[in-house]
């Protein structure tokens, strides 16, 4: 399609909010629970936070990428399902990154 010369849109999220490190946790997993079940129709609330800076990084499992991120507000644990095969250079530790992310409760 580029070399056709028509433009190519990049993809887009529907973020609900931009979040500090912080803000994850106890009061938002129980506002977050009032929207429950999430399924088609209902999809679960996608959310982002910038400039992560990524503490330690690795490989677990079938392939996922485990992280620890913080800003300047906290820290917290996270995973991205099937990307640890993808090369994972953007998640050295000390990069800083943007993500964009479900939340949920692993208990």
């Amino acid at each position: 399609m580029e070399q056709l010369g028509i433009p190519i849109a990049a993809p887009e999220l529907l973020l609900e909010a931009r979040l500090r490190l912080k803000a994850i946790g106890g009061v938002l997993h129980q506002y977050l629970a009032i929207l429950e079940p999430h399924g088609a129709g209902n999809a679960r609330p996608l959310f982002c936070s910038q400039r992560l800076l990524v503490r330690d990084s690795r490989i677990v499992g079938n392939g996922h990428l485990k992280l620890r991120l913080a800003d300047q507000t906290g820290a917290c644990p996270a995973i991205g399902f099937g990307m640890g095969t993808a090369g994972k250079a953007f998640a050295r530790p000390g990069a800083l990154v943007d993500c964009a992310y479900t939340i949920s409760r692993n208990d």
